[in-house]
């Protein structure tokens, strides 16, 4: 079935049913690590992200006996450990887009010792984890494997709207705040701290899409392009920070600067279109927002309950009577 939740369906076994195929999914995706290891192991972090998303969003319910605590913890580590095998590409990839994008104005060879550097640095990361990969990705498969074990056990009473709204209310809540810390404080770490804040939003906006599809995938489909131009952000100010410290690597000040000054152009162009996206998706309150979502979800179950047939047209209502 979909990463979102269906109506009717028991809250308890909705979050078990997803949480539960998205562990399944990411043991079939880090089975292929050994022959694609970057692409392998990028898809299975972003599945302990999306398994992350589904708990937080029933962390009310779950939080009591300390299952989310552990579950959520137990994923990040798994993430975790698996970080640096990614970040061996991340910056090679970044400094090709930067150079495709501006490729009429600049005079490429000019960088050229710059991409070199890269390359020998990602040469050397590779190397670096390539005798430990197998025994990375075996201890978070089968850490994968504890969890999908201890899924079986997750539960809790509460149903509807009730079940995600703690969930739901603080997710939100959070991506307003680091929204409004980044507006105010506009830094590398601000931008980066909103950037995880609204994942989890667009996630849970993918959960929830079912009580108003035309209105919520969009919504989600905004937040992930908000997501990746907050990425972006990020990596091009890692690649920033890289050149200044690493002055021997990377030398020739001149051209440095003249680097720098262009990732910093880049970087103020995506500020503006942040910021726009960035207001038009957190334009409510959090206790709006929330308000919002409860009325959606009402109406959600209120149709379906409209739609149900009813033997007697007396009792189906004016509907039923009209149809008649």
């Amino acid at each position: 079935m979909a990463y979102k939740l269906a109506l009717g369906e028991p809250a308890a076994e909705a979050m078990r049913r997803i949480a539960i195929e998205q562990i399944e999914a990411s043991l079939h995706e880090i089975e292929l690590s050994t022959n694609t290891p970057t692409v392998a192991v990028h898809r299975f972090r972003r599945r302990c992200k999306k398994i992350r998303a589904v708990i937080r969003l029933f962390r009310g319910e779950l939080e009591p006996d300390g299952t989310f605590h552990r579950e959520n913890g137990a994923l990040r580590e798994i993430a975790h450990s698996l970080a640096h095998i990614r970040d061996a590409d991340v910056m090679m990839n970044t400094y090709d887009r930067l150079m495709e994008l501006y490729s009429a104005e600049i005079h490429r060879p000019g960088f050229a010792p710059f991409r070199k550097a890269l390359t020998m640095e990602r040469r050397q990361l590779e190397d670096a984890f390539e005798a430990s990969l197998p025994r990375l990705v075996e201890n978070a498969r089968l850490e994968m494997v504890r969890i999908r074990q201890r899924a079986e056990t997750w539960s809790f009473e509460a149903e509807g709207f009730a079940a995600i709204e703690k969930g739901l209310r603080k997710t939100y809540g959070r991506a307003w705040r680091r929204r409004r810390d980044a507006m105010a404080n506009p830094t590398a770490d601000t931008l980066h701290e909103w950037r995880k804040r609204v994942k989890y939003h667009r996630n849970h906006l993918r959960l929830i899409s079912e009580i108003w599809p035309q209105m919520l995938v969009p919504r989600s489909e905004e937040a992930e392009v908000l997501a990746e131009l907050l990425g972006d952000d990020h990596d091009l100010a890692i690649l920033r920070d890289k050149l200044i410290r690493d002055h021997v690597r990377f030398g020739n000040l001149g051209s440095r600067r003249a680097f720098i000054a262009l990732i910093d152009r880049r970087r103020d162009e995506m500020f503006a279109d942040i910021a726009t996206r960035g207001a038009r998706l957190f334009a409510e309150k959090p206790d709006q927002f929330i308000r919002s979502v409860r009325k959606w979800w009402k109406i959600w179950e209120d149709g379906a309950t409209r739609l149900l047939p009813s033997p007697n047209p007396v009792l189906a209502g004016p509907r039923a009577r009209h149809q008649t």
